[in-house]
């Protein structure tokens, strides 16, 4: 039994799920719905049966999901639905096969010397453009479809006699990404494609509702409180810690993962740089914590990466932002909360998109940490704290302790405003 991702039987998906898997292909599919809301399954579920009923041979179907961590999360998915995991890649690997065999093993790369994605997408959708004239795929299915751009679109459109595309504009995380409207644009070239909304996220408490929704467009945040029905269990209220220094943040990190684990979560830390992973997998091996870091934020000459995820285990999940996109947990920890952390992107937009994300991801429990006078979005949780969905703890020292109840409450609003 796997340990993270439950897998549902095709008569236990909900309503709304088995309409969609029921779709015909005559028509490109555009689905929409918040996280949690099974996107991922379904898609699974779609490929496998348009696979049967089209009796679809495995070199004229594709599943691009977002990453190599999703890859590994729906693994025991794929296993179950008896789908070849070759046929399983991200996007940009693909395009980078196809570049290889049809234009140049030499793929263009960037100032740091990695590929230049954007730059194979479009060297790619040129070379398509020009030379195809048949439709190499009966269906593509794309997973988190926004964070693609267009060049990513019209090559499938081009490509394949069907298109189903699952996301949600809430979770584009790349400036380069394409919304929705877009993506309607581009796969109406013959006929405009069905659209179709799950109405709800998973069950979550309430707290972490209403923490999302801070992180969200305000315009939608209505809409995004609606779509998450009450939650059934033990509610605890997420947490702020305001640290002295790093040793101090790392010190409490280290305490409430040791909680968590104590009440078998399933458990991730999100950081906002590859540079911390080395210090905070030092911290976690010192404290004989098991734990595991995505591929994509390793270091090629650290001891403590491995090449995959291994979802079957309760071990702690060490990601990048993006890379929990999809996946369903019950705590997340964001420690590093500093806007000088987050060095791969200069958008406060897009940041605060990052924090939206983590959260939603999670059903139970949020915490988040940083050092003391330079914790980021300090007005959003100003707001949150002082509705009470989320406490807000500050170092002390030995002196700050003799207080009286009464002092300390006072003083409690006073940090709060001057935290940040």
């Amino acid at each position: 039994m796997t340990f993270w991702l439950e897998v549902p039987e095709a008569r236990n998906l909900s309503q709304a799920q088995q309409e969609i898997v029921a779709l015909s292909a005559e028509q490109n599919l555009i689905v929409i719905g918040p996280p949690g809301s099974g996107k991922t399954i379904t898609l699974m579920y779609r490929a496998y049966t348009l696979r049967n009923q089209y009796r679809v041979d495995p070199s004229r179907f594709l599943i691009f999901v977002y990453n190599n961590v999703l890859s590994d999360y729906v693994q025991q998915l794929v296993n179950h639905l008896d789908l070849p995991i070759r046929n399983i890649p991200t996007f940009d690997s693909w395009c980078r096969k196809y570049h290889k065999v049809n234009l140049s093993t030499f793929l263009p790369e960037g100032l740091d010397g990695v590929p230049d994605f954007a730059a194979i997408r479009k060297e790619v959708w040129e070379h398509v453009e020009a030379n195809a004239t048949d439709k190499i795929y009966d269906f593509i299915i794309v997973d988190e479809g926004q964070d693609l751009d267009e060049n990513a679109f019209k090559i499938m459109d081009r490509l394949s006699h069907h298109v189903s595309v699952f996301g949600d504009d809430n979770q584009q995380l790349y400036q380069n990404g394409t919304g929705f409207n877009k993506i309607h644009k581009i796969l109406s070239s013959n006929s405009p494609p069905l659209v179709r909304f799950f109405p709800e996220g998973f069950r979550c408490t309430d707290f972490i509702v209403q923490l999302a929704a801070e992180f969200v467009e305000t315009d939608q945040k209505l809409a995004f409180l609606q779509q998450h029905p009450d939650f059934v269990g033990d509610r605890q209220q997420p947490e702020l810690y305001a640290a002295r220094n790093r040793a101090d943040e790392m010190r409490k990190l280290i305490e409430n993962v040791q909680v968590r684990l104590e009440k078998s979560e399933r458990i991730a830390i999100l950081l906002p740089s590859s540079t911390f992973a080395p210090e905070l997998s030092e911290v976690l091996t010192q404290e004989g914590i098991e734990f595991e870091v995505t591929q994509n934020i390793q270091r090629k000459t650290d001891m403590f990466f491995s090449n995959t995820i291994d979802f079957d285990s309760p071990r702690v999940k060490i990601m990048a932002y993006p890379s929990i996109k999809g996946i369903t947990l019950d705590s997340v920890l964001m420690p590093y909360l500093e806007r000088e952390n987050f060095r791969s992107t200069f958008s406060l937009d897009l940041i605060q998109k990052w924090i939206y994300v983590g959260i939603s991801r999670t059903t139970n429990w949020a915490y988040f940490s940083g050092l003391s006078g330079s914790i980021m979005f300090h007005d959003k949780f100003e707001t949150l704290s002082n509705q009470g969905y989320l406490q807000f703890n500050k170092y002390s020292t030995w002196s700050d302790s003799q207080k009286t109840k009464s002092s300390q409450s006072v003083q409690e609003e006073e940090d709060l405003t001057d935290l940040f």
